[in-house]
């Protein structure tokens, strides 16, 4: 039978959310990853034309998490890995839960606060990424290069701290259409600013 991945939430106090994804045919009540998922909407964007208006499915004037629960992930899209290898997604869902998050790489504000979040509540765990989890950072940017995500993986995977857990890691580039269909799946809405050349979206 395919395998299908809900979209699921668990929280980690009040104002600590994240999305978690695991494998359907799990109980969904068995384990459990917590980490940070703060969650805004703005209106009244900047507008502008850009790779964001294609990928995400969102108007120049919406940032938000919808919080689609239950939703299956396009697992059988593919994506590239820090290596340069062509990744599909479904690989990396190997039965372990799974922490998703969405961001982008080059990002001066919001994306390093959560990643940096993440990282704290996961040193806090006695389970492992890549023993016990996986984490996987999916870049918003299209045109992010596969260096940057090697880069920011290496970083994350040395503050961490755990040897032997770099491929419980992933930090994952990929085209508009891969990347619209990805954030599609969980509602995720965002979109690009063309004049500071960054992209507005929930943290």
């Amino acid at each position: 039978a395919a395998k299908q991945v809900r979209v699921e939430r668990v929280e980690a106090g009040r104002r600590e959310r994240v999305f978690v994804a695991r494998d359907a045919g799990r109980d969904a009540g068995e384990g459990g990853i917590e980490a940070p998922f703060a969650e805004q909407r703005l209106e009244g964007g900047t507008g502008g034309s850009g790779p964001s208006e294609a990928s995400g499915g969102a108007s120049a004037h919406t940032i938000e998490a919808n919080r689609a629960l239950g939703q299956s992930l396009p697992l059988e899209e593919t994506f590239t890995d820090t290596t340069g290898r062509p990744v599909r997604l479904g690989n990396i869902f190997g039965g372990r839960p799974v922490i998703l998050v969405l961001a982008y790489f080059r990002c001066p504000n919001l994306c390093g606060i959560v990643l940096n979040g993440l990282l704290h509540s996961v040193q806090e765990l006695k389970a492992s990424a890549g023993t016990d989890y996986d984490v996987i950072a999916v870049s918003i940017d299209p045109s992010e290069p596969t260096s940057r995500a090697a880069d920011k993986k290496a970083s994350y995977v040395l503050r961490y701290g755990r040897p032997g857990t770099s491929g419980g890691w992933h930090f994952l580039t990929g085209g508009p259409a891969a990347i619209e269909r990805l954030t599609n799946a969980v509602g995720y809405r965002y979109f690009y600013d063309e004049a500071s050349d960054q992209f507005a979206h929930p943290s």
